[in-house]
């Protein structure tokens, strides 16, 4: 499957860390997130945890991904 590659800001990544800050525990965040070509993201929302979400304005799919790992897959199918 063809991706579209979306940049993850390290801000953002910042925001959603589960670790805090300066912990030398804190797992890094993908500096690039891949989702679907051509699904032409209306909008990104974060949810609990690392969830991501991205709504299509081509199909109406909605894409779920994970900020910690940058791996994702359609939760809903478009038209």
């Amino acid at each position: 499957m063809r991706t579209r590659r979306v940049l993850v800001t390290s801000a953002l990544a910042a925001v959603f860390a589960v670790a805090p800050l300066g912990s030398a525990t804190a797992e890094t965040f993908p500096d690039i997130i891949s989702i679907p070509t051509g699904s032409m993201p209306e909008g990104i929302a974060t949810g609990i945890g690392t969830s991501i979400y991205a709504g299509s304005r081509a199909d109406g799919s909605v894409w779920r991904g994970d900020l910690r790992t940058g791996r994702g897959d359609l939760l809903v199918q478009g038209a």
